[in-house]
């Protein structure tokens, strides 16, 4: 990953800040981006283990009993997701 070294001195004019700023907010959100999709994989590994451990493929029964656990562990996964979203509504 690239350092961000930018620096700004008083004699700067002020699109040099704002363009500063922009390639900061867009650092970051390449950065969520990237950490976001990482952790899409793990999940998605998860379930796909999940899957081959409770042996979806072999009958109805199985593949209902996979799909519930599947829905679960989503599910799971979703609510422990929000107070990380309230906590970054609030500030």
């Amino acid at each position: 990953m690239s350092s961000f070294d930018y620096r700004l001195t008083d004699q700067d004019s002020p699109d040099d800040h704002c363009q500063l700023e922009s390639l900061a907010r867009n650092r970051v959100s390449n950065i969520s981006f990237a950490v976001s999709s990482a952790g899409q994989v793990v999940i998605l590994a998860i379930v796909v283990g999940i899957l081959k451990a409770l042996k979806a493929d072999e009958s109805v029964h199985k593949n209902t009993k996979a799909f519930s656990v599947f829905i679960a562990f989503t599910g799971g996964v979703w609510c422990s997701s929000l107070p990380f979203t309230i906590l970054l509504s609030v500030y």
